[in-house]
């Protein structure tokens, strides 16, 4: 008999991704949505691509006698080459795309940021006494909670400003929350 174990452990840098998407989608659903159909979609033109190579290797090593004398095998090399260039240059701009987006989201990090640490924080309770053990899903159920409260609140003029207040938040509500 084999035994295998997993690790399910959470590191920080995931954690930190999961909440950075979590107060983006909150903050800024446009963007979330955006890069979360980007993804997709640079996906699905990079398994086109790979689809189309397929086709061209398996049409070649078949192929029997003067490659040139193929009229079928030359039209499907250059309807693949037209193809192959227009998803080029849509994930060429898709990448464009995806960069800016990833920039305005870097403006969240140091919320998600505080938001990991104080998660690994808390969690070391427990070694103080059981009593302080909370799970992954109440920390993130308080976070978002947390991210909901600033809905109430009118847009701050300045997006630094509005981090800086969810930093200080994300940095007092394990506390709040338990008094």
């Amino acid at each position: 008999m084999k035994v295998t174990l997993i690790n399910f452990t959470i590191t920080q840098t995931g954690l930190l991704d999961q909440l950075l998407g979590l107060v983006v989608e909150k903050e800024r659903p446009d963007l979330e949505r955006q890069k979360a159909e980007l993804v997709v979609s640079n996906a699905k033109m990079r398994a086109e691509l790979a689809e189309i190579e397929n086709v061209i290797l398996f049409k070649l090593s078949n192929h029997e006698g003067n490659i040139l004398d193929d009229q079928a095998l030359i039209d499907t090399l250059s309807a693949s080459k037209v193809k192959s260039n227009e998803i080029s240059q849509k994930v060429q701009e898709a990448e464009v795309t995806e960069k800016e987006i990833d920039v305005a989201r870097r403006n969240y990090v140091p919320v998600a940021e505080r938001a990991s640490i104080l998660f690994f924080c808390v969690s070391d309770l427990a070694n103080v006494d059981p009593m302080y053990q909370n799970s992954l899903n109440w920390f993130i159920n308080l976070f978002i909670a947390v991210c909901f409260m600033f809905n109430s609140i009118l847009y701050l003029a300045h997006a630094t400003c509005r981090v800086l207040q969810m930093q200080r938040k994300v940095m007092t509500f394990p506390h709040d929350w338990h008094h």
